[in-house]
């Protein structure tokens, strides 16, 4: 299964209300202090990510 990593928590917090699911979270190695939601990583999920960043 491939990861997809989202840094924002708005973003994340969109996604999860479109019924996607956090499959992990981690500190993120690139910004100190910030945490990153990861999601199964899907055509769907890329399509309503785009969606949601492009509003």
């Amino acid at each position: 299964m491939r990861t997809k990593y989202i840094v924002s928590l708005s973003i994340a917090q969109a996604l999860v209300s479109k019924g996607y699911r956090v499959v992990e979270i981690k500190s993120s190695s690139r910004q100190e202090g910030r945490l990153v939601f990861g999601f199964e990583d899907t055509a769907e999920l890329r399509k309503d990510f785009g969606l949601i960043v492009n509003k």
